[in-house]
């Protein structure tokens, strides 16, 4: 057991392992946007960090990414066979980056709304980015980081789940599937979303109610 202190104002809103790192690694996000990598000495029952001489943990890196907890993913988006993390912020300059295991940051674009969700969808040796936005947009990102299209879901988006070349997008009460596809220039690859029909035990119980009446 052991309990990371955080700067006051400042909470944590995100943990998760360093990929492909022994788990020696600890990823932290801040709301102040930073993201860090924690060393930690690592057994088979615990993962305590490392401390410097002042008791404080041993960050092997930090980056500034914006304002707001980062919410973040890892995959192989430039097909090295390495993992590279994708990173999304908000605040009034939100932003999606994607930085290696080292801290080190390959891009970094502004968007339009802060960023959610993200997510990856892997196809044919390829990698997509999905950022997810408050506004409701999905926008989908190349692994150099250019805009490649993007659809709006209609409410703010909180969750994206890929799976291979697909992603269940949650936006409030709407679940949606997006498809990558080969569409000629300057059009989007996304197939028009299509509304996820409710089960038909649900849909009939909300008929019954007087609430749902017409």
């Amino acid at each position: 057991m052991w309990r990371l202190p955080g700067e006051p104002g400042v909470p944590i809103t995100g943990l998760a392992p360093l990929p492909e790192d022994d788990g020696r690694g600890l990823l932290v996000g801040l709301q102040n946007g930073h993201l860090m990598a924690l060393d930690t000495t690592a057994t088979s029952t615990s993962m305590m960090p490392r401390q410097e001489a002042d008791g404080k943990p041993q960050a092997r890196w930090q980056q500034a990414l914006g304002e707001g907890g980062p919410v973040w993913q890892t995959a192989d988006v430039n097909g090295d066979a390495a993992p590279e993390i994708v990173v999304g912020t908000g605040g009034d300059t939100p932003q999606l980056a994607l930085l290696s295991t080292a801290g080190e940051s390959a891009w970094r674009v502004v968007l339009p709304s802060p960023v959610n969700a993200v997510a990856v969808l892997e196809s044919a040796g390829s990698a997509t980015i999905l950022a997810g936005l408050a506004s409701g947009e999905i926008q989908a990102y190349d692994n150099l980081g250019q805009l490649r299209a993007s659809v709006h879901a209609g409410d703010a988006v909180w969750h994206l789940a890929a799976n291979g070349d697909k992603a269940l997008a949650v936006a409030d009460v709407v679940a949606w599937q997006i498809v990558p596809g080969a569409g000629p220039a300057g059009r989007s690859w996304f197939q028009v979303p299509a509304l996820v029909p409710l089960p038909l035990d649900v849909t009939e119980s909300l008929l019954e109610d007087e609430a749902f009446s017409v």
